[in-house]
């Protein structure tokens, strides 16, 4: 139930279609006797257009997430397995063309196969569910197209959000103590996704990767499209926003996971 929710309440509470729906609504108003009111909220709504979508803002978010983990550093040490969150894979297209089709968060499938050569005697775990064809199982059937046996990935492709990611696959990998597994997952996600983990009684080593912000100065400058800046927001604030729901529900170790 918690997940139909969480996807309902997004799909309105994202930055993005809070706009779309504040203009809408306000220039049905400024034809009937609330012309006023709707002329405020479309007011409104362009001050929010260019807080989220030029400002610096979605960038700040962006960037506090991202820096939460720091760059896994390689030291030589083995590592018994690589989780990988699901996200990357566009299940659908990949189906119907046969060939392997990636999204802005295919990193994560990158740096699967860079890990999985670096540390071939690892474990490696996808996670992440779907329909009709789950995208773990996609990840197995196309694992050669990244130099992968597909031997070699174990699939978890029943879980439908980060909360089910964590509880599934430590039931499926049942890390021992002192084991070192990485995890996989988008920068920005990276808080979120080590706090579910954690409350598991699983404490893997964060491997971020999917970075949007370069950690310069040129991160405070303008977007270069106003789609770009809603496009970082949507992603930033829904971080935000799951850290606390998930807190709220006590499916995270902390409000704002940290090393």
């Amino acid at each position: 139930m918690f997940f139909w929710i969480s996807k309902a309440f997004w799909a309105l509470a994202a930055p993005s279609a809070v706009l779309f729906i504040a203009f809408i609504l306000g220039a049905l108003l400024t034809l009937t006797r609330y012309a006023r009111t709707g002329r405020r909220l479309i007011a409104v709504g362009l001050v929010l257009l260019l807080a989220f979508g030029v400002s610096p803002f979605p960038n700040t978010v962006m960037r506090r997430l991202e820096e939460r983990f720091p760059p896994y550093r390689h030291d030589g040490q083995p590592v018994a397995g690589i989780i990988v969150l699901g996200g990357g894979l566009e299940t659908g297209i990949t189906t119907a063309r046969q060939q392997l089709s990636i999204n802005s968060a295919g990193e994560r499938v990158i740096a699967m196969a860079d890990l999985a050569r670096r540390y071939p005697l690892a474990k490696v775990i996808y996670t992440g569910g779907g329909a009709p064809v789950s995208e773990a199982e996609t990840a197995r059937r196309f694992a050669t197209t990244l130099g992968i046996d597909p031997s070699r990935i174990m699939v978890e492709g029943a879980s439908r959000n980060t909360i089910e990611n964590g509880r599934f696959t430590r039931a499926m990998v049942l890390p021992q103590p002192g084991e070192r597994w990485l995890l996989v997952t988008s920068a920005s996600h990276m808080p979120r996704a080590m706090g579910v983990f954690r409350k598991q009684g699983f404490d893997p080593i964060a491997y971020p990767v999917d970075y949007h912000t370069t950690g310069t100065s040129s991160d405070y400058g303008p977007f270069r499209t106003v789609v770009q800046g809603l496009g970082y927001t949507d992603i930033a604030l829904k971080e935000v926003v799951g850290l606390a729901a998930y807190w709220v529900m006590g499916e995270t170790d902390a409000l704002f996971p940290s090393p």
